[in-house]
């Protein structure tokens, strides 16, 4: 199941993540390095737990986790949230509450692979929706 996520995935396309960042509410600058930076996702899974690491240019992050715990986080651009990852429908899926202000809009993240053999990172919050796609490394 979540195996066909494992491996080193490099950005070749972003559409409307800018937007998407606007609406979680990331600065300006940090939204606009965002956008440009071509990041890679290094997928792993134990058979217990995943681990995420992103690199790019701008910033590097790693998160470890299991499916269904929900836990406490620090994202690229610094903001702190609650987070839980499940497998749904083929679909690894993040759902994401900021602690701040935790009656703000949840994101959603949901990773999958197309027919193409690409990564797609889907990401919605509220009515904005962005779509990334990873290519093998």
């Amino acid at each position: 199941m979540a195996d066909v996520l494992v491996g080193k995935w490099k950005l070749d396309k972003n559409e409307n993540f800018e937007k998407f960042m606007e609406v979680l509410g990331v600065g300006l600058a940090t939204r606009k390095i965002g956008a440009t930076v071509k990041n890679t996702n290094d997928i792993s899974y134990d058979g217990k737990k995943f681990k995420i690491v992103q690199k790019s240019t701008f910033k590097n992050s790693e998160i470890e986790f299991e499916l269904g715990q929900e836990f406490e986080t620090t994202t690229v651009d610094g903001r702190k949230v609650r987070t839980v990852f499940t497998w749904e429908n083929g679909k690894l899926i993040q759902k994401e509450w900021p602690i701040k202000n935790p009656e703000s809009a949840e994101a959603i993240y949901e990773r999958e692979i197309n027919d193409a053999g690409d990564l797609i990172t889907t990401c919605k919050c509220k009515d904005v929706v962005c779509v990334r796609t990873y290519k093998k490394a």
